[in-house]
């Protein structure tokens, strides 16, 4: 996703260069899904999605925690939001990519998903823009929508938050056979998530 690598993953490949050892990463985004059986050029790939993905080795390294952001200015024009059921009177903001990140959150809220208004973007980075810019309320997923807290032009709306179903895996080709540059990258990968690699 482009939004993964320039929020989460590129930032880090700066900072942590010394610790891989020297080996070049090349990255490619893709707001699609990538067959990696038809690209034997590429190593691997990093996916948000449940898995597994036939022919694929899959390891999980990151989930992925949502709760709805907003600018800091929106928020202070609006009356209170009490709580879910409240976003109902204002415009959400999703991805046309991943559809079902708001329905989910919604589902494990326990609030039913309404028919309010409802703007949607092929990629994350453009939904967290919008949101920045006043236009409703975004789906925001951790660790993507850091950046924007960080720098307060998103507020989260409330504290609490789900852990969707998706989350991000290393994949790979199942018949190819893993090299020493390989296992070094998925070793800082998974200490970056601190999540446990297994070979």
């Amino acid at each position: 996703m482009p939004t993964f690598a320039a929020n989460w993953l590129l930032p880090r490949l700066v900072e942590g260069r010394a610790r891989l050892g020297g080996i070049e990463i090349e990255l490619e985004t893709s707001g699609d899904l990538t067959d990696l059986q038809a690209r034997p050029d590429l190593d691997c790939a990093i996916r948000l999605g449940r898995g597994p993905w036939p022919g694929l080795v899959s390891q999980h390294f990151l989930p992925v925690e949502a709760y709805p952001v907003a600018s800091p200015d929106f928020l202070a024009g609006k009356r209170r939001l009490r709580g879910p059921q409240d976003l109902g009177r204002h415009t959400l903001i999703g991805s046309n990519h991943q559809p079902d990140f708001w329905p989910e959150w919604f589902r494990r809220t326990g609030v039913p998903f309404g028919d309010g208004p409802y703007k949607s973007f092929d990629n994350l980075q453009l939904v967290y823009e919008a949101a920045a810019a006043r236009l409703g309320i975004a789906i925001g997923l951790d660790p993507l929508v850091r950046p924007y807290l960080a720098s307060g032009r998103l507020v989260r709306v409330w504290p609490a938050e789900v852990t969707l179903s998706r989350s991000f895996h290393l994949v790979r080709r199942a018949d190819r056979a893993t090299d020493r540059s390989f296992g070094i990258f998925r070793d800082w990968l998974f200490g970056e998530a601190g999540s446990v690699a297994f070979s």
